[in-house]
């Protein structure tokens, strides 16, 4: 198989005939071959992004990405922004209907507007 950061089509490819020439009886070993191999191969890029961050300079490291509090904001605008577009979607339009297109319209424009407003904020702070 291959080496230990890569599995290639081969890999798999070879796993796939050996199931069939093994037969059906052996199909959960080969199964369990390549999925061992197939976390090996992942814990091999981990270990790498683990020491490369680990090396970088204290103010050079990677962005691991939003930090949770900033993940659970995003989190709750979304939720938040779902369960106040069905009801502002619903009530124009029931109510008003030759008025309710414009209605949700500037409803959705609104939210979409609240959404990347935020989203460039906290953007910004990050950086």
């Amino acid at each position: 198989m291959g080496t230990a950061e890569k599995l290639s089509r081969g890999d798999v490819a070879a796993a796939v005939a050996t199931s069939r020439e093994l037969g059906t009886e052996y199909d959960d070993a080969v199964a369990e071959a390549l999925a061992g191999r197939l976390e090996q191969v992942i814990d091999a890029r981990v270990a790498k992004r683990l020491a490369e961050v680990k090396q970088a300079p204290k103010g050079k490291r990677p962005s691991t990405g939003l930090d949770k509090h900033q993940a659970g904001m995003r989190l709750a605008l979304m939720l938040v922004s779902i369960v106040a577009a069905v009801p502002l979607t619903l009530v124009p339009v029931v109510i008003a209907p030759e008025q309710g297109s414009a209605t949700v319209a500037a409803v959705w424009l609104g939210i979409i507007v609240l959404n990347v407003v935020f989203i460039v904020s906290t953007r910004t702070r990050r950086g």
